[in-house]
């Protein structure tokens, strides 16, 4: 039963995917297009641009629930650039490495999801004014984790800030995932280093659980090819790509900084001087409990007499935060910005209880 239903649905995919002609063209491979860099991809970017054809693709891309993938960059940037448009496509992952220009990093790596509410949104500049102050109280040797670093961009200013200071810290970096690996095949993987699947490619159509209702084609496909595809993640014919931003890559390469993976609430055996933790735990992003547990595991990696900055950005990109130091009977608060930390009430139940 379940076999016939899902050639049943095969055979309804097929039908709706090559009924588009995106260019009117005999060929009605739609991976041609989108994964070369070609006349008929240019044409295909100018055609999709043009104002008469907006009603025609509007029609066309919603009536297949898919949302597709792009491998030339060029296209997804011109595609990106129509709001009608740029909710169906995404860059494909292997691409990101082709990608030199922070700007256009930003934008790209901002549209992934991977099953990640925290996502990996950041921007140049979005910690300068703490920054300023903060390295005021690090003195030489001191160890710092920076959790949560997204692309590490803002890792990266701060570390160079710190080496202005004439500063050498120990540094280091983290994110749940700093990379991501794809399968190769037909049908590509998308995983993290723990072997869990994000999302699958399959004729350049993008299937992923996590994305918005209306692609509910791209979402049920995804469930029906994720059993078959566990069995290809053990494969070594993958291809690792990196989430950091290109000139943190260059640091760490250069062994400048050192850039690891870190679940905050799991944690390592690893204590440090100072600890950043701003944009994580937010209560638009976990629970209460959840919360409370990634702060047991920051308190537990700070050292005595050690530092805490945690708090988040809001939407008019004012950071909300809080400097504390964590003594062996205490957490203090040291300084407050932006009216402090939203989350402090968690903090020192989370510090009392570990303290029991």
């Amino acid at each position: 039963m379940a076999e016939n239903l899902k050639g049943l649905f095969f055979g309804f995919l097929r039908q709706k995917l090559f009924a588009i002609d995106f260019l009117s063209l005999k060929s009605n491979r739609c991976s041609y297009f989108f994964s070369k860099d070609t006349p008929k991809s240019r044409q295909l970017g100018t055609l999709i641009l043009g104002s008469q054809n907006l009603k025609f693709w509007k029609n066309s891309l919603t009536e297949n629930m898919f949302k597709f993938i792009v491998t030339n960059e060029t296209l997804f940037f011109r595609l990106s650039k129509t709001s009608l448009l740029s909710n169906f496509f995404m860059l494909n992952l292997s691409s990101l490495k082709n990608i030199e220009k922070q700007s256009e990093f930003d934008e790209v790596i901002k549209g992934f999801r991977y099953g990640d509410v925290t996502g990996k949104e950041t921007y140049v500049g979005r910690f300068v004014e703490l920054d300023k102050d903060i390295i005021n109280i690090l003195e030489n040797g001191m160890s710092v984790h920076d959790v949560g670093c997204s692309t590490g961009i803002t890792s990266l200013e701060f570390f160079k800030l710190s080496a202005k200071h004439n500063l050498e810290l120990k540094f280091t970096i983290s994110d749940k995932f700093t990379s991501l690996f794809i399968s190769k095949g037909l049908i590509k993987a998308i995983f993290d280093s723990n072997g869990v699947i994000k999302q699958i490619y399959f004729l350049n159509i993008l299937l992923d659980q996590h994305l918005s209702p209306i692609f509910f084609l791209s979402k049920l496909l995804f469930k029906l090819l994720f059993q078959a595809k566990i069995k290809a993640i053990s494969s070594k014919d993958t291809l690792k790509v990196s989430l950091l931003a290109p000139e943190v890559k260059k640091y760490e390469e250069a062994e400048k900084l050192s850039v690891i993976e870190y679940d905050i609430f799991k944690g390592n055996s690893e204590k440090y001087d100072f600890i950043r933790c701003m944009n994580v735990l937010n209560r638009s992003y976990f629970s209460n409990e959840c919360i409370k547990s990634g702060l047991q595991t920051l308190l537990s990696s700070i050292k005595t007499d050690g530092y805490l900055l945690l708090g988040r950005t809001t939407d008019k990109r004012v950071n909300k935060a809080t400097l504390y130091k964590k003594t062996d009977t205490s957490i203090c608060c040291i300084k407050k910005y932006n009216g402090g930390c939203e989350i402090e009430d968690l903090l020192l139940r989370a510090f009392k209880e570990i303290n029991l």
